[in-house]
């Protein structure tokens, strides 16, 4: 079903004119139907199902060297009747066992 998912978001922005301006970023992802979003190239691995996901991240700074040590954040992801597509799961472990010498 196309068109069921919502995906909703704020960024706050303070002390932008400041040395140190503030950062605030909430993304939120819901029910949304991954065949509606993910086009796989054929043969290749693909995965379906509804994913709801969310990202909470702040930071402070005007340049990298200040935000990424400041930058904090939670995060979670939700997969509802997921299946991997296109992946033969023993033929995998078959094919990394094989390179372990000895056996």
């Amino acid at each position: 079903m196309k068109g069921l998912g919502k995906v909703s978001g704020e960024l706050v922005l303070s002390d932008v004119l400041t040395s140190n301006p503030d950062a605030i970023l909430d993304l939120r992802v819901q029910n949304v139907n991954l065949s509606d979003v993910i086009r796989p190239a054929q043969n290749e691995v693909y995965l379906t199902g509804l994913i709801s996901a969310g990202i909470n991240m702040r930071n402070t700074g005007q340049d990298a060297s200040l935000t990424n040590p400041s930058l904090r954040g939670q995060n979670e992801v939700f997969l509802q009747n997921g299946v991997l597509h296109n992946l033969n799961i023993m033929r995998e472990i078959f094919r990394k066992i094989s390179i372990i010498p000895g056996l």
